[in-house]
């Protein structure tokens, strides 16, 4: 029993030697000249086992000693004084400083944690009556500095759960998946349950139309509403017998929301400021004026000889009498611009938050107000929050309690145009290519045009400020009755005539709105009992009602006489032939009937049994109601009679399960026979516009089904010192959604259907320890890892496999040809590239046949990251608090982005477009014969690609960031005895973002696009202060 306590016995050795004594105040120094008695003692368990390493302190001092290795101790105090006892594990107990008699201590286990309540859905369960896979974070594991929204918080921070930043932009979303994207064709989003409200369609309300939009890049979290200073707790369930409950909607998990309720006792109010820095991070470089001009040179005369056969690239001798310049003068600019800089500034973010909560035993409260206001790095980007929550509980008598949970939330955000797609329209990409040696304006005033007049003047956009406002009324959530969520946005903006955009010279007006709702009303029993102590039933039995539907419109106007009205005056715009009108909605209405039944026997042997029943609008005729049943058991091995308290293990707990969830995400409108407008006939003299079928019903059309069996372990050491969790779970999905092709003399060539099937394996592990624990240092260490794997079982038979595809390969398997370097001279053409050029990639022969087709393609790797991480410390000492969190993802291949493009240079005649500076010396050309990427030369061989897919630029992708530090320090409560008003304050500052640690070359390897919105080094500098 001694020996498992060795760990605790040496951090009691450290900090009783390096920390106790070092701080004694004046008044315990003059204490030594006052009557001191020497207080000895043991301190045991119940069990008469001595405690190693508990803190025994006189209460309202720094006195304190640290027991032995036989749980005794010796303390020299004053007569009366009162002793704590306090150790990681157990309840704390205070005894009064007696002088004669040797003191014997017994503390008791504090069973807290285990006792722990855990939101499951639809009610709470014990943590240690669990039979799923659920993961819970709390409040005070979530950094909420400088996040917009819950999605950010949760990077890292969950087993078995990935999070990847889609963009920097403010508000842009994450991408959450759960164990894995199983679904190729369907969504692997989670289902979010706020405060018991199933967000059916969790979409932020957007209006847009095809074409000129300027939307690329834009991605706006559906969380963003959330004040994330309002959570109480997450918690995930991940398997399906946790999530089964849920039916049709969570195959892909749940992310149960749990906002802050109110606590009896007096009014507790808080307020807290948080002002952010946002510095923009190092961006590939481009090429400046002189640069520009003498690239462009070099360049052109590279594909005069290209195109003229002449040197390496052909027979002819190199001749300059057919060659002109196109700078005759590389020095002869009068502009140096920036356009990078002409589109960017130094970020920020205002966080002002003030919450009360308080109330009665019978009436508790809870409200707070939030402003969160975040200037992006590129201007014309923000976005703007008000949000107001209050949650209230009301006991009407003993066996009847309601509550309302109410949140209204304004955002009003500009984004700007960003990412690899879109050209015109597209920021970022101008600012890239657009000549750096003309000048913003010219001397009129007007925006200048570059030599290629595709490419839009950067500056440009500073005058197009696409505006997103979104309105959210959130909850009324009568627990256990209903939930309303509704979304509304209005998006709006105007492209002056004066912008000069080479699509748009005339001007250009979008209106838009949109709307989500989402409506449920749920009705369901608790039942909760204990007979003769040792059996333990829980039950819950409902049904519920759901609604979502979604509405808008969207308008574009071209060509204004002036810029005068803007977008409040689109019917000025003349051209009607360009004008583009769209107008839609769609509803979904669910039925569901659902149960759970756990029962415990003497908190040793769990059972749950869950089962839905679920009925959709969206299933198809002949499959119009599924079930969705689930098992699991769970064994806490630590109560048995051969291990309670005769080993480290203070908890140990095996769960096995199993159950089968749906994801009806998949099947939208594919069930019915769609019609499409657009379609012009001629009757009589007259155009027509007309309906033609799109798409023909299936009606045995059914729901994706998730199958998972989850086997996990949950440890606890050392009285809780040490806890986390190990789960494997192998995870099947049936019924996959596909297409059948249908015979030509149909209408519409292909009908959706049920084929093939899909699996996800993997392994999950977390630690939460408690490293040091002594009065004035606290050390406390979170760890995560996960890792699974997505492959085939069985695929669409109806479509042929190319022979380099495996039957079961991952869903993210990477093929295409592996390369060997470029070729640099006419002697280094291979044999089996008879035909290439130098300056061209070398392809490697593979199977050694002297031809390259596609018995050379090969598996490249992956494009998905097989392993997740999490890493977090946080240290305490005195009234200072230091965080620091990293979190990483591996075994991933990416392909490197933002190349430079020698041929925007020199391939546009008098039209160049500017590139990255890296043309300068890493694109091989043969004027000096260095470089080791490809040069302007066409690889004929890159037809005979079947893949369009090699390795040249494919990079592991694998990264590991230092998300967040933050260093706080709290006023001892000692300053605030006197006050009446002020209780207690803390001053913080926090990095977000700090680092990255990786092989990729590229940009940041967590983001998935060329030309993303620049990353931010955030700095922050705050204090929250309560009364």
């Amino acid at each position: 029993m001694k020996k498992h306590r060795i760990f605790a016995l040496c951090m009691a050795g450290i900090l009783q030697t390096g920390f106790i004594g070092m701080y004694a105040t004046s008044n315990e120094v003059l204490s030594v000249t006052q009557q001191l008695i020497t207080v000895k003692g043991t301190v045991v368990d119940a069990n008469e086992e001595p405690l190693i390493g508990v803190n025994v302190s006189v209460k309202g001092t720094s006195t304190g000693a640290i027991t032995d290795i036989e749980g005794q101790f010796t303390l020299s105090v004053k007569a009366g004084d009162v002793l704590v006892f306090s150790y990681i594990g157990y309840q704390k107990q205070e005894v009064t400083a007696q002088a004669g008699r040797p003191l014997k201590v017994i503390l008791r286990e504090d069973s807290e944690t285990l006792d722990e309540v855990v939101v499951i859905g639809y009610g709470t369960s014990r943590k240690k009556d669990i039979t799923g896979a659920i993961a819970s974070v709390k409040a005070e594991e979530l950094n909420t500095v400088s996040s917009s929204s819950v999605s950010q918080m949760l990077q890292g921070k969950v087993t078995g759960m990935s999070a990847i930043q889609t963009s920097a932009q403010p508000g842009a979303g994450i991408a959450i998946n759960i164990r894995g994207s199983v679904s190729p064709n369907g969504s692997n989003a989670p289902l979010y349950v706020i405060d018991g409200v199933p967000l059916q369609n969790n979409s932020t309300a957007f209006s847009w139309l095809s074409g000129i939009d300027y939307k690329t890049g834009v991605d706006r979290d559906p969380l963003n509403s959330i004040n994330p200073s309002d959570i109480e707790s997450i918690e995930v369930l991940k398997d399906a017998s946790a999530a089964a409950i849920y039916g049709a909607s969570a195959a892909n998990g749940v992310v149960l929301i749990t906002t802050k309720s109110g606590k009896s006792g007096k009014p507790k109010v808080e307020y807290r400021s948080v002002v952010t820095a946002q510095l923009k991070k190092d961006y590939p470089k481009v090429l400046g004026a002189h640069d520009f001009r003498e690239q462009t040179n070099f360049w052109t005369k590279e594909y005069y000889l290209y195109n003229n056969k002449m040197g390496v690239y052909g027979d002819n001798a190199v001749d300059w009498n057919g060659y002109t310049p196109i700078f005759e003068n590389v020095d002869g600019y009068t502009a140096e611009t920036d356009w990078l800089d002409e589109v960017s500034r130094t970020g920020y973010i205002v966080d002002q938050n003030v919450s009360v909560n308080g109330g009665t035993e019978k009436t508790k409260y809870y409200f707070s107000y939030n402003f969160y206001d975040n200037v992006g790095m590129l201007k014309q980007s923000d976005m703007a929050r008000h949000s107001i929550r209050m949650n209230l509980d009301q006991e009407f008598s003993k066996i009847f309690k309601a509550g309302i949970k109410m949140s209204y939330s304004n955002i009003t955000a500009h984004s700007t145009s960003v990412g690899d797609a879109g050209k015109g329209d597209n920021m970022l990409v101008n600012a890239f290519r657009y000549a750096p040696d003309i000048p913003v304006k010219d001397e009129n005033g007007n925006y200048t045009r570059s030599y290629n007049k595709i490419i839009n003047n950067p500056a440009s956009f500073n005058e197009v400020a696409p505006t997103f406002e979104l309105k959210l009324f959130d909850g009324m959530s009568l627990r256990g009755v209903g939930g309303y969520d509704s979304q509304s946005s209005v998006r709006k903006f105007y492209i002056p005539v004066k912008s000069n955009q080479t699509a748009l010279d005339k001007g250009f007006a979008y209106l838009g709105n949109a709307k989500v709702m989402n409506l449920s009303a749920e009705a369901f029993l608790n039942y909760n009992k204990t007979f003769s102590d040792i059996h333990r039933i829980s039950a819950v039995l409902g049904a519920g009602y759901y609604k979502t539907a979604d509405d808008g419109f969207g308008l574009a106007a071209f060509d204004f006489f002036t810029d005068a009205f803007g977008y409040n005056n689109v019917g000025i715009a003349s051209d009607k032939e360009r004008e583009s009108l769209r107008s839609w909605k769609n509803e979904r209405i669910k039925l569901s009937q659902f149960v759970r039944l756990n029962y415990s026997l003497m908190d040793r042997y769990i059972v749950t049994f869950t089962a839905r029943r679920d009925g959709s609008s969206y299933f198809a005729e002949n499959n119009k109601w599924g079930i969705f049943p689930s098992v699991s058991l769970a064994w806490r091995i630590n109560e048995e009679a051969f291990m309670k308290d005769k080993t480290v293990f203070s908890d140990l707990k095996l769960r096995v399960g199993y159950g089968a969830v749906g994801n009806e995400n998949v099947l939208g409108v594919n069930s019915i026979s769609l019609y499409q407008s657009g379609y012009n006939y001629l009757i009589g003299n007259t155009v027509r516009t007309g309906l033609a079928l799109t798409q023909i019903a299936n009606p045995d059309l059914k729901w994706e089904t998730n199958y998972t069996l989850n086997i996990g372990i949950d440890y606890g050491l050392f009285n809780q010192r040490i806890n986390g969790s190990i789960e494997f779970f192998h995870r099947g999905v049936k019924d996959l959604l596909d297409y059948q092709q249908l015979p030509s003399n149909n209408a519409v060539g292909r009908v959706a259907a049920n084929i093939g099937e899909t699996k996800s394996q993997g392994f999950e592990f977390s630690l939460h320890s408690n490293n040091l624990t002594s009065k004035y240092l606290q050390w406390e260490t979170i760890f995560n890892l996960s890792y699974f794997k997505a492959s085939w079982v069985k695929r669409n038979p109806e479509v042929a496999l190319a022979d380099y595809i495996g039957e079961k390969d991952e869903l993210d398997a990477i093929y295409g040809w592996k390369t060997d370097g470029i070729i640099t001279s006419k002697e280094d053409i291979p044999s089996y590239m008879p035909n290439a050029n130098v300056g061209n990639i070398k392809y490697v022969d593979v199977n050694g046949d002297n031809v390259l087709d596609s018995k050379d393609v090969v598996k490249l790797g992956n494009k998905r990251p097989r392993w997740f991480a999490g890493l977090g410390n946080t240290l305490s000492y005195k009234g200072f608090d230091l965080n620091f969190y990293f979190y990483g993802s591996f075994g991933n291949k990416k392909s490197r982005g933002q190349l430079p493009d020698a041929s925007a240079l020199g391939n546009s005649g008098s039209a160049p477009g500017n590139t990255y500076i890296a043309v300068l010396n890493e694109v091989w050309n043969s004027q000096n014969g260095t470089g080791w990427m490809p040069g302007i030369a066409t690889n004929p061989y890159d037809s005979s690609n079947p893949t369009g897919t090699n390795d040249f630029y494919l990079m592991n992708g694998s990264y590991v960031k230092l998300k967040n530090v933050t260093l706080g320090y709290s006023l001892p409560k000692s300053v605030f005895t006197a006050s009446k008003f002020i209780q207690g304050a803390r001053f913080f500052i926090d990095a977000q973002n700090v680092a990255t640690f990786t092989g990729y070359k590229g940009f940041d390897p967590e983001l998935g696009t060329d030309n993303p919105y620049p990353q931010a080094l955030s700095l922050s500098f705050g204090f929250n202060l309560n009364f």
